[in-house]
C-alpha cells in the first residue's frame, strides 16, 4: 500500500487516513495547508477530535462513531458529501469529501489505514460570483437550464436537511444508486459540482 501513500502525498487534494479505531494514521501536506495542523500534531489522534466536521446545516458528522467508516467496512458505496470543518484558527471551511476504502487484503500490519478521506474545498468565490450574476441572468438561466423534476427537488430538499444518500433513498423508497443518478442530473442542469453548491444555486433560483 506504500504506493497509495506516495500518490496521496503528492496530490493537490487534502488527504488523511484513519484506522479501524478512527485514529489518524496519514496526513498529507495539503491537509496541513488546509487545516493549519501539522502531521506531527494529528497522527494518532481521533479523527473527530481534529476534523470536527459538520453538515451544511451545522449538525455534527464527526463523533465517537464514524458512519462513513461503518458503511465502507460493510462494502457499501459511499457517495461524496459536503462537510464544514474548522481550521486551526477556528474558521469554517466548506469541502467536498470523497473516500477511498482499503480492503484488508491490501493492508499491511505496519500500514493500518482503512479509509482515506480526500477533501477538496468548495470555491466560495465562484459561488459569490454566481450569486452576483443571478439577478441579471435570471431570465436567461430559466431558458437555458431545464427545470428540476419534482423528484429532483425532493432529493435536494432532503439533502438540504442534512440527509445522505442512503437516508434520502430510504425516505423516498428508492435505491441509493438512484439517488446518486438524480444528483448527477441535478449537477448537469445547474452546472454545479457539489451538493452544497447545488442546494445554494437551487435556493437562489427559488427552485426549492
Amino acid at each position: 500500500m506504500r504506493s497509495w501513500y506516495e500518490i496521496f502525498e503528492h496530490t493537490t487534494d487534502a488527504v488523511f487516513g484513519i484506522d479501524r479505531d478512527r485514529r489518524i494514521r496519514f496526513w498529507n501536506s495539503a491537509c496541513e495547508r488546509l487545516t493549519g495542523y501539522r502531521q506531527s500534531e494529528t497522527i494518532g489522534r481521533s479523527c473527530a477530535g481534529v476534523v470536527c466536521g459538520s453538515d451544511v446545516r451545522g449538525r455534527a458528522i464527526c463523533g465517537p462513531r464514524c458512519p462513513v467508516l461503518e458503511q465502507a467496512t460493510r462494502h457499501r458505496n459511499v457517495m461524496d458529501f459536503d462537510m464544514l470543518l474548522a481550521n486551526r484558527r477556528g474558521d469554517k471551511v466548506l469541502a467536498n469529501v470523497g473516500t477511498h476504502y482499503v480492503p484488508a487484503r491490501l493492508r499491511r500490519r505496519d500500514e493500518p489505514v482503512m479509509l482515506f478521506f480526500a477533501l477538496r474545498t468548495v470555491d466560495c468565490q465562484r459561488l459569490l460570483q454566481r450569486m452576483s450574476e443571478s439577478g441579471c441572468r435570471e431570465s436567461m438561466d430559466d431558458r437555458e437550464n431545464p427545470l428540476l423534476t419534482s423528484r429532483e427537488r425532493e432529493v435536494l430538499r432532503l439533502a438540504a436537511d442534512g440527509q445522505r444518500g442512503k437516508e434520502i433513498g430510504a425516505e423516498l423508497g428508492i435505491a441509493e444508486a438512484t439517488v446518486k443518478n438524480h444528483f448527477k442530473r441535478i449537477h448537469r442542469k445547474l452546472g454545479t459540482h457539489s451538493r452544497a453548491e447545488a442546494i445554494y444555486i437551487a435556493t437562489q433560483r427559488r427552485m426549492l
